[in-house]
């Protein structure tokens, strides 16, 4: 069920936290621009923070909103889709994303922050890597395949690249029209980029039965998350192979390496720590990957009211998010979800360290918050604000799934 969330988590890691588009107190408004992607919008508000009134966006087109601002503000977008994944599952989803930002944050907001309808239907991809060879990755779009494999990548109409790693060798073939389904042969270990060994090792993890530590080394498309890169090195820090500068990348396109270490704190329930850094690499460059100090003590509430979350000694440039998932009692299970992002400017400007979700503004219906009694899933987590194309990122989370809840 985790997967379900993972268009959420990888829309809201990729949201610019901080830029140079110019902050502090403002006399007159500043107009931000907010781009939802193509999907249903059933509300866009905002809010100036020291203002307790929501006011409406203004739609300017079918996916573009603005709205005025004069210091840190509030953003509130509610989507409903039946949402259709890769693998032909449809999920009735009611999302609220509530984000703090200030004027010091970029003044364009151009991510999907809904997961919009997949377009149907969807055609089957397989890859042939030629010459015989029975191992390896690849990936075309979003679905990343082991072969050999009995399924296919499944993705909607339109123009991919391919990314195939086998038999040392990494090939990247560009601008694949897919209008049906598709079989494609490639020469992997004929036209390709070799690999080269990249152990690595990582500092800082912790050690038990109750720890997982993992490395991977992956191509990145433009994203600040790791859902959609294709991860073709990973498993034992010391024993994985990277790309050389060989490999001809585009310009959005860079070579990440990353450890992640997962915990398992059950005690009556389901809770999961994940500590998480990532870097450019090359090779020839360090091959040190130190994890970050777990996540501070944060406190949620659920009960009474619209659930809130609270923090003590968060990092400054860490980003940070609350998630709530909720499923409905009735034969219907809608998934809802509630999101409450603030921005490292919008909590140094406001010094804020709770945040609560709102839902008694204009136009928000009381059927798109959690259903408090069948909360399925809560996580606080924090991430610092930097570009993985040239800066180190490191993100901490704490997630617990708690079933019935009231």
């Amino acid at each position: 069920m985790r997967k379900e969330v993972t268009w959420l988590m990888a829309t809201l890691a990729a949201l610019p936290a901080c830029g140079s588009s110019g902050g502090g107190p403002a006399t007159t408004a500043t107009t931000v621009t907010i781009k939802t992607g193509p999907s249903h919008v059933d509300l866009l508000a905002f809010r100036d923070d020291a203002d307790a009134s929501w006011h409406s966006a203004t739609q300017v087109g079918a996916d573009e909103y603005t709205l005025a601002v004069t210091g840190p503000y509030w953003i509130t977008v509610v989507c409903h889709d039946e949402f259709v994944t890769p693998a032909n599952h449809g999920t009735n989803v009611i999302s609220t994303l509530k984000l703090g930002r200030t004027l010091d944050d970029p003044h364009v907001v151009d991510q999907p922050l809904c997961p919009g309808d997949v377009i149907t239907p969807l055609f089957s991809v397989r890859i042939d890597f030629g010459n015989g060879l029975d191992s390896g990755k690849y990936s075309f779009g979003n679905s990343t395949i082991g072969i050999p494999s009995a399924v296919a990548g499944r993705v909607q109409a339109g123009t991919y690249d391919v990314y195939a790693a086998a038999a040392g060798h990494l090939l990247i073939t560009r601008d694949i029209a897919v209008n049906s389904d598709v079989e494609l042969a490639v020469d992997v270990a004929g036209q390709g980029a070799p690999l080269v060994a990249a152990p690595f090792t990582v500092t800082n993890a912790a050690s038990g039965s109750n720890v997982q530590l993992s490395a991977s080394v992956q191509i990145e498309r433009g994203h600040r998350d790791l859902a959609n890169a294709f991860q073709f090195s990973e498993g034992d820090p010391a024993s994985l192979v990277a790309a050389t500068p060989e490999l001809a990348l585009t310009s959005d396109e860079f070579q990440t390496a990353a450890a992640t270490e997962k915990t398992s704190l059950s005690s009556g329930i389901s809770r999961i720590e994940t500590r998480s850094y990532r870097r450019p690499y090359w090779p020839g460059d360090p091959t040190e990957l130190t994890l970050p100090a777990p996540l501070p003590h944060t406190n949620w509430e659920i009960q009474d009211g619209p659930p809130s979350a609270s923090w003590f000694d968060l990092p400054e440039d860490m980003t940070f998010r609350f998630v709530v998932i909720g499923y409905g009692n009735d034969v219907t299970y809608v998934r809802h979800e509630h999101v409450l992002q603030v921005s490292p400017a919008f909590r140094k400007a406001t010094g804020v360290t709770r945040v609560q979700a709102e839902t008694d503004m204009p136009g928000y219906e009381p059927t798109w918050a959690p259903y408090p009694a069948a909360i399925y899933m809560l996580n606080t987590y924090g991430e610092t604000d930097a570009d993985p194309a040239t800066t180190p990122v490191s993100s901490v989370s704490d997630e617990w799934q708690l079933g019935i809840v009231g």
